[in-house]
């Protein structure tokens, strides 16, 4: 399954404010290994990143040597922008 078609099925809209999110991998994991999921808007934010121009790798603030500005997609946090989205935190999906 390409990662376009993949990203698709997982979109679904938020239970509390009916949103478009998106469910990614967090890349950790319970302890039975079940994937721990994140859960994203769908829509990105364009965001300038300082980004080292040697590596590609983003850097943490101005004054590193070969450093330059790089407009990037970013997701937020659904539990960010959600106005319900305090009283989600930390609780698990049935």
């Amino acid at each position: 399954m390409a990662a376009a078609e993949a990203a698709a099925a997982m979109s679904q809209r938020c239970r509390s404010c009916g949103a478009r999110v998106v469910f990614v991998p967090s890349g950790r994991t319970t302890s039975t290994g079940m994937p721990i999921w994140m859960i994203l808007d769908a829509k990105p934010t364009k965001r300038v990143l300082l980004v080292n121009q040697v590596t590609g790798i983003p850097v943490n603030g101005p004054g590193h040597q070969d450093t330059v500005t790089a407009a990037w997609d970013t997701y937020t946090p659904h539990r960010d922008s959600c106005p319900q989205g305090e009283a989600w935190h930390g609780r698990r999906l049935p």
